[in-house]
């Protein structure tokens, strides 16, 4: 007998891809993936958006967090303006989902906003801090800064759901009782709030020339990672880096109370900086660099464009594996995670045609954004994914949750294929996108 052929199976997980409209604009800030895969998505924006539960409109810089069950239906959308209604420089850098489900948001605060409930104004450009419970209600918001700016690059969340910041600063300020402090024309500071926002910690380092954090990682003992840039000499704890060009990028490990324990330098011809971090019992990061640069047995020469090197280190800060992502045009990473089964997960802003190890990918657009998986260790990604139309595109922030599942936003135009159907067409040149998918192993 025959029978008919058997249905394929259905994904255990849902993956879809949406484009939300806004016709004056936007910028995703941050994203996240709460315990049940849902998504969380802030950012920036002007004039108005709809994210399915009605339009959020207002006058100035305004910011929006939203929520999307993990079948991609709206659940929650908020939106906060400046009390004066002008554009400012306020924007979100940030986004963490903590074990019971709460977010924390951080970015610049220019102005006064109403964050997590409170009314914050800075001095200058200061950091913000705010949090929401799992319904997007507001719980607390805090704001830390004083004369000139400071500003935060990265948020990460720590296994005790305590809440650490990294930056870069232009003068002291202070951290709850604690005082920032150096002779730097920037500084790098880290600092940690305990669940409820209250200072745990605070640390600054650089006592001259310019560096700053860009982003931080907790790993799966507690202890953190940083990784940016230096211009000078830059001493971390007993250890001590020196650029060899103008600006080089630096990979740093502190322990749980922000004391460091050490501090690797990766220094080319060109300008070079670390993007993104991520850990868990090893370290991923991401770099950009524009000349000759040699990482472990990787060597770059300059290309005229600036490059993404990827790889990882072990705690004890030993190089691993590193790989290039190359190309005539620029290759610039916007996103970074650790994938279960050690693979490390990228996503990036990218033009023309873009080698990564022997895989190669070739924009629709202007520009695409770009996913890749790389297994541990290789030159080369197991899975490449690529959003792209005629018009330009740019990636966003990338998450990842323990069962694999990875959330993109990115800012769309034209209509885009995602790695599942359907396509999405944007409505405006500036559409926010978000995709849920499961990359392949």
């Amino acid at each position: 007998t025959t029978g008919a052929p058997d249905e394929p199976d259905e994904p255990d997980e849902p993956e879809w891809l949406r484009s939300i409209g806004a016709p004056d604009g936007q910028t995703p800030g941050g994203i996240g993936l709460a315990g049940d895969g849902s998504v969380w998505v802030a950012g920036d924006y002007y004039g108005s958006m709809d994210f399915g539960l009605g339009p959020l409109a207002g006058e100035g810089t305004g910011l929006y967090l939203a929520h999307f069950t993990a079948a991609g239906d709206p659940a929650h959308a908020q939106a906060i303006f400046p009390a004066d209604g002008q554009p400012t420089l306020t924007q979100v850098t940030g986004l963490g989902v903590d074990g019971k489900d709460s977010v924390v948001v951080t970015g610049w605060l220019e102005g006064t906003y109403v964050l997590g409930g409170d009314t914050l104004t800075a001095d200058e450009v200061d950091v913000h801090v705010a949090k929401y419970d799992a319904d997007g209600a507001p719980l607390w918001g805090q704001r830390f800064g004083e004369v000139d700016w400071q500003v935060s690059r990265g948020l990460a969340i720590g296994a005790d759901d305590s809440i650490w910041i990294a930056g870069a600063s232009l003068a002291p300020f202070m951290v709850g009782d604690i005082e920032l402090t150096g002779m730097a024309s920037t500084g790098i500071f880290v600092f940690r709030l305990a669940a409820d926002g209250s200072p745990i910690l605070a640390r600054w380092w650089g006592e001259m020339g310019d560096q700053e954090a860009n982003a931080i990682a907790v790993c799966d003992d507690g202890s953190a990672v940083i990784t940016g840039f230096f211009t000078a000499t830059l001493t971390f704890g007993d250890e001590v880096v020196e650029p060899l060009a103008g600006k080089d990028m630096y990979l740093a490990r502190i322990d749980d109370q922000g004391e460091p324990l050490w501090i690797r330098a990766i220094a080319g011809t060109g300008t070079d900086y670390g993007t993104h971090v991520d850990c868990d019992d090893t370290i991923s990061f991401a770099a950009v660099v524009t000349g000759d640069a040699t990482v472990g047995d990787l060597e770059l020469a300059a290309g005229g464009a600036a490059d993404t090197v990827i790889g990882r280190y072990d705690l004890d800060g030993h190089l691993l594996w590193a790989a290039a992502i190359t190309g005539g045009e620029d290759q610039l990473p916007t996103g970074l995670a650790a994938l279960p089964g050690g693979a490390t997960a990228i996503v990036l802003t990218t033009s023309g045609i873009t080698k990564l190890g022997d895989a190669k990918y070739v924009s629709a657009g202007q520009t695409d954004v770009l996913f890749a998986a790389y297994p541990t260790p290789t030159s080369s990604p197991t899975q490449v994914v690529g959003l792209g139309d005629r018009g330009p595109q740019s990636a966003g922030p990338l998450a990842t949750s323990a069962a694999g599942v990875t959330a993109i936003a990115a800012t769309l135009s034209g209509t885009v294929q995602g790695p599942v159907p359907p396509p999405t067409t944007a409505t405006s040149a500036e559409d926010l996108g978000l995709l849920r998918f499961v990359p392949q192993p």
